[in-house]
């Protein structure tokens, strides 16, 4: 039992390191990382918009299913 117990036995291994980058390499991450911060917040605005949208026509939308729902079940819409 214990060969079996030392052959699934797994090693694992971990670095630690530290980069130096040159002003121009410093220069490049910053501007990378702030086109980074640009384009998520671009996406979350683009998506907080759907959701106001949607949020907008939930009631009208809940309406029509609603009354589509009764009408096909055969009861009075």
């Amino acid at each position: 039992m214990t060969e079996a117990l030392a052959a699934r036995t797994e090693i694992l291994k971990g670095f630690r390191f530290a980069i130096d980058p040159t002003p121009a390499q410093l220069e490049s991450f910053t501007r990378h990382a702030g086109a980074a911060r640009w384009a998520f917040n671009h996406a979350l605005g683009m998506k907080v918009a759907a959701h106001q949208q949607w949020r907008k026509w939930r009631p009208v939308l809940s309406y029509y299913y609603d009354t589509t729902l009764r009408t096909a079940n055969g009861a009075a819409g």
